[in-house]
């Protein structure tokens, strides 16, 4: 099947599906009252003049449409939206859209970019046992509970996910400007991603070209936002401050005080942060390793996030796949990676329905940053036990 005939059965399907989740209403039902209306509502007040960080426009907009957004437990007074404008910018033609067709559509294109990722993943990094270890990954992510959180909560995070699997692909084969450009795409969420910007910029060959792609997407979208809203800046710095202020939970270091009280937020950042970096002094890894490493602290440290941001986990769970691959300790390090990927995410959002917030979720990237560490150094001590041996 040539790439022509494939790229048409993709689109027909993708047609069909949104086709037929608009006939039955799903999941526009649901995305009504989650996070995705936010992402339709946005644009919608560039487009009527408006600021989305307006709570009285956010208010209306919402009773209008017969959204519960706004009324979530736990929000603070006068909450619209987190996300910065540049977000509404890129999304503008989302809200041309009906919100009947508009959610089975988002839906339908956060279940393709993590198929895309996946696919990406398998072609670029599953190098030595590629259709075994793409299936496996594949099963990994239909058991991953953030999959399910992401495409269920109607989150831009599957988008996200796609973007930086495409940036890292495109970086391992040298085009340094696209992959700034890719980057670029992520400062719709550039709190999830701090440390990540910092990983590409240490392994960039060509750190110039790099910083030349990022500046050309966020440039406009800089200027675009402040030429809409002069001071949308601070309207949105003060709704994400009372967000990270409010009993909203979070699955990041900023509010695992809330279960372990005797451990300040600020030691766990810089002792996760320094662990990273002792470690990349130590290992000098290549940059497929380093970014495995790095995504999980980023999440981590992140000023806030929730499990459906640990979807960008797949990435490292590919890179361990690979590197335990032909190790004769496979095996234990499959089942390690199995345990952490599938079932304790599940028991902590389980446990998190229970206590009211999701503070113990913030263990799931260091499990994931530990199994990156751990699975490259077991392999590497066994195989230069294994030569010194044969030697």
């Amino acid at each position: 099947m040539n790439a022509i005939v494939r790229s048409t059965l993709v689109a027909i399907a993708i047609i069909g599906a949104i086709v037929a989740l608009a006939a039955i209403g799903w999941p526009a039902s649901d995305y009504r009252n989650n996070d995705f209306f936010q992402f339709w509502a946005g644009p919608h007040a560039l487009f009527e003049g408006a600021s989305p960080y307006d709570l009285g426009w956010s208010t209306a907009f919402h009773a209008r449409y017969g959204s519960q957004a706004l009324h979530q437990p736990n929000l603070p007074a006068g909450f619209t939206t987190a996300y910065p404008l540049w977000t509404f910018v890129l999304l503008s033609p989302l809200a041309a859209l009906p919100f009947e067709l508009a959610a089975p559509l988002w839906f339908v294109l956060q279940a393709a970019a993590i198929a895309l990722a996946l696919t990406l993943l398998a072609r670029h990094v599953l190098v030595t046992e590629r259709r075994r270890d793409a299936a496996l990954l594949a099963g990994l992510a239909v058991s991953f509970q953030p999959t399910w959180l992401a495409l269920i909560g109607g989150n831009i995070t599957a988008l996200l996910f796609a973007l930086l699997t495409a940036a890292a692909t495109v970086a391992w084969s040298g085009r340094e400007r696209l992959t700034g450009a890719l980057l670029g795409l992520l400062i719709v969420k550039p709190q999830a991603f701090a440390l990540v910007f910092v990983a590409f910029f240490i392994a960039s060959r060509d750190r110039r070209r790099l910083v030349q792609g990022w500046l050309v997407i966020v440039m406009p979208l800089v200027a675009i936002s402040f030429a809409l809203r002069p001071g949308w800046s601070a309207e949105w710095l003060a709704i994400a401050t009372s967000l990270q202020s409010s009993a909203v939970s979070n699955a990041t270091a900023w509010t695992f005080d809330r279960a372990v009280a005797t451990i300040p937020p600020t030691v766990l950042v810089a002792t996760a942060t320094g662990a990273l970096l002792v470690w990349w002094r130590v290992r000098r890894p290549d940059p497929i390793l380093l970014l495995a490493a790095t995504v999980p602290v980023s999440l981590f440290v992140a000023q806030r996030g929730w499990s459906y941001d640990q979807l960008h986990l797949l990435l490292p769970v590919a890179v361990v796949l690979e590197v335990i691959a032909a190790s004769r300790a496979r095996l234990p390090w499959l089942g390690a990676v199995a345990v952490i990927t599938t079932a304790v995410p599940w028991l902590l959002y389980a446990f998190a329905f229970q206590q009211g917030g999701e503070f113990w979720s913030a263990i799931t990237p260091l499990l994931f940053f530990c199994l990156v560490v751990g699975a490259d150094a077991a392999v590497r001590v066994r195989d230069r036990v294994m030569q010194t041996s044969v030697a």
